[in-house]
């Protein structure tokens, strides 16, 4: 059980420090083409016996898009991959966050305009 509670902790904290660096910040190290891939893996445990049952894969890429000279949209996309061991299943999730600067100032989420106080 403490096993399983650290790697969900491990799991949010990877989370929350991705979440903290600006997706426009990860979309400049690029180039070329100006989109970033990563992927990493996270083993997944029996909460009974502590061995291991599976692992789950993101894949995530960060990609810009310049649709004025002073506007561009940061397109992040994930694939959560989640393999089962035991039972052979493979699951796959998506998830895809656009966000849109004008002036590097972020204005939109996902289409929907922010409104800064």
């Amino acid at each position: 059980m403490v096993a399983i509670r650290k790697q969900i902790i491990l799991f949010f904290c990877f989370v929350l420090c991705f979440a903290s660096i600006s997706p426009k910040v990860l979309a400049k190290e690029k180039y070329s083409n100006r989109e970033l891939f990563y992927t990493s893996v996270m083993p997944v445990y029996s909460m009974e016996n502590r061995k291991k049952v599976g692992q789950k894969s993101f894949e995530t890429s960060v990609k810009i898009d310049n649709k004025t000279n002073d506007t561009e949209e940061v397109i992040v996309s994930t694939k959560i991959i989640t393999e089962d061991f035991q039972s052979g299943e493979v699951r796959e999730e998506y998830s895809t966050q656009t966000y849109t600067f004008k002036k590097n100032k972020l204005v939109r989420i996902n289409n929907k305009d922010i409104e800064w106080c």
